[in-house]
C-alpha cells in the first residue's frame, strides 16, 4: 500500500494527458480523447500501476466509466457500501460517488483513491482524504483539471454527489 500511495502522491498536479495516453496505448484498442471526463481513466491507470508494482495482472479490464470499474470490483467481492458495510477504507483503496447511497450497477459519477481516513471515537469513518483525477469541477471542463487532493465528508453532498462506496484494493487483486 505504501508503494501504491507513493506513486499516487507523485501524480498530484498532473493533467489528463499522461493517463489518456497510457490508457490509449494499453487498453487493447479502446480509445478516449483528452476532452473525456477522465477520473475513471486515472483510476484504471492507477490500478494498472498497482498491478505492475505487485508483479500481477490488472484485475480490471480496460474501461473508462466509473460503474464499469465498480461492477468488476463487485464481482470480486471488493465493492463495499460506505453507509452499510462497516468497512474502513485503507490507503490505496478506491472510492466512488453517486447521487444515491446505493447506486446498484450504475449511476456512479466519480472515482478516485483513498489517501487516508478520519474516524470518530467509535471507529466510524467521518472523512476520507483522496487523490483524484478530473476533480477540479469548478473549472467546468475536464481538460483543464488536474490530479488533486480532496476531502470527502461522509453523508455530505459535494457537487450533488455523496461518497457512496469503497473498493478494497487487496480484495480486488485476490
Amino acid at each position: 500500500r505504501n508503494r501504491v500511495l507513493g506513486f499516487l502522491q507523485e501524480q498530484v498536479g498532473n493533467n489528463n494527458r499522461p493517463y489518456v495516453t497510457y490508457y490509449n496505448s494499453h487498453a487493447g484498442g479502446k480509445k478516449v480523447s483528452t476532452g473525456f471526463a477522465w477520473c475513471a481513466v486515472f483510476a484504471w491507470c492507477g490500478i494498472d500501476q498497482c498491478a505492475t508494482l505487485l508483479g500481477k495482472r490488472n484485475p480490471v479490464s480496460p474501461c473508462c466509466h466509473v460503474s464499469e470499474i465498480a461492477n468488476q470490483a463487485r464481482k470480486k467481492g471488493a465493492l463495499k457500501n460506505a453507509f452499510t458495510s462497516g468497512y474502513v477504507p485503507k490507503k490505496g483503496d478506491l472510492f466512488t460517488t453517486s447521487t444515491v447511497k446505493s447506486p446498484g450497477t450504475g449511476g456512479r459519477l466519480h472515482i478516485g483513491f483513498v489517501e487516508s481516513v478520519e474516524t470518530d471515537g467509535k471507529g466510524k469513518v467521518t472523512k476520507v482524504h483522496t487523490i483524484e483525477g478530473n476533480f477540479n469541477w469548478e473549472n467546468a471542463y475536464p481538460t483543464s483539471t488536474k490530479v488533486s487532493r480532496s476531502v470527502w465528508t461522509i453523508g455530505k453532498r459535494r457537487y450533488g454527489a455523496l461518497l457512496c462506496e469503497y473498493i478494497d484494493i487487496e480484495k480486488l487483486f485476490s
